[in-house]
């Protein structure tokens, strides 16, 4: 454990030029979270996960005019697919209150359930970058089935997409450790010499970072990927790392 956090904290620095939080990505269990529901009381994860096969968390706020436009489209899609198999929340990441977020939410026509996550703390355990629109498609046993982070389009049309995604595999949490950052850079430009020793495209680097990275987790059993993102400019970086008597398994989502 103590070469994981030596060997994340190193990444963290020498990678990306700005890690956000650790990225949920289909496959991994969804974060744990107990968040006061809109409409009173307080809702925890694992009663939300385990009502329905399938539970659609779409992260919101006001300030971004995509994610109020979106909202609609996503209560048509809860009117349509919502009842005993599938289920539909928002969470509403505003600071300014539930007598604001309730406006909005009533002006857009919406009536699905609505989460509050004032300090943005869940949102960021789940990766959702700042004032972005961001859905989850999370299955019974709390494990992410597909993701999608500032969808174009039609949200509706989207989450019917989401529905066609495979089952993810069952939770490989009890054999290997994972952890991830993305960042929204430039992205990397010299991909096939990233890990050679003394290569660096810094006035003031020493290009061992990632080749001495790579070589510590691979003397763990474990595996270093990095590489651009698909979704937006940036990339991420994987780090795998077995546990006691589990076995690798390369990240190769």
């Amino acid at each position: 454990m103590r070469s994981f956090l030596v060997l994340y904290a190193a990444l963290s620095m020498i990678v990306v030029p700005s890690v956000h939080a650790l990225a949920v990505e289909p496959g991994d269990e969804a974060p744990r979270f107990e968040l006061a529901a809109l409409d009173g009381g307080y809702t925890e994860s694992s009663n939300l996960f385990g009502s329905r096969n399938l539970t659609f968390l779409v992260f919101w706020e006001s300030q971004c005019r995509h994610c109020v436009e979106s909202l609609a489209q996503a209560g048509r899609f809860h009117r349509e697919y919502g009842g005993a198999d599938i289920a539909v929340a928002g969470v509403n990441t505003d600071s300014g209150g539930p007598l604001h977020v309730r406006s909005v939410v009533e002006g857009a026509g919406v009536d699905f359930p609505q989460l509050l996550d004032p300090d943005g703390g869940t949102a960021e355990r789940f990766g959702v970058p700042f004032a972005s629109l961001a859905v989850f498609l999370v299955d019974r046993r709390g494990l992410v089935a597909a993701k999608r982070i500032d969808p174009e389009g039609d949200l509706f049309a989207v989450m019917e997409e989401m529905l066609s995604t495979p089952a993810p595999e069952a939770p490989s949490a009890a054999r290997e450790k994972r952890a991830a950052g993305t960042d929204e850079g430039p992205g990397l430009a010299a991909t096939g010499n990233l890990f050679v020793p003394f290569f660096t495209t810094k006035p003031h680097g020493s290009g061992i970072g990632l080749a001495l990275g790579r070589q510590i987790a691979e003397a763990h059993g474990g595996s270093l990927i990095l590489e651009n993102r698909e979704d937006r400019s940036g990339c991420r970086a994987r780090v795998l790392l077995p546990l006691a008597n589990g076995s690798a398994r390369r990240a190769d989502r």
